[in-house]
């Protein structure tokens, strides 16, 4: 009789907890998971960007380098000409 009353009184409150909106106590594991997966899956697109702006600021400062050495490897390029025609004054 004890038993058949405690049947009787966890399935009623399993049926009350599910009428007042709370989802049964199975899902909520899964659940978990599921907020967690999505909150990895922002934070990785997150680091993406980061790792994305850090390339492209890494690649515009050796596009400034290499404009630098062309200039400079430019105006050697013209000083060693000049002294390969020097100027004849007279």
């Amino acid at each position: 009789m004890a038993r058949a009353r405690r049947r009787a009184r966890t399935g009623s409150h399993r049926c009350a907890l599910v009428r007042a909106g709370h989802p049964p106590p199975k899902v909520l594991p899964y659940l978990a998971v599921v907020v967690n997966l999505i909150a990895i899956l922002a934070q990785m697109g997150s680091t993406n960007r980061r790792i994305d702006d850090l390339r492209d600021s890494i690649n515009a400062r050796f596009d400034d380098l290499r404009a630098l050495l062309k200039s400079e490897i430019q105006r050697v390029e013209e000083r060693v000409g000049r002294l390969e025609h020097p100027i004849i004054r007279q």
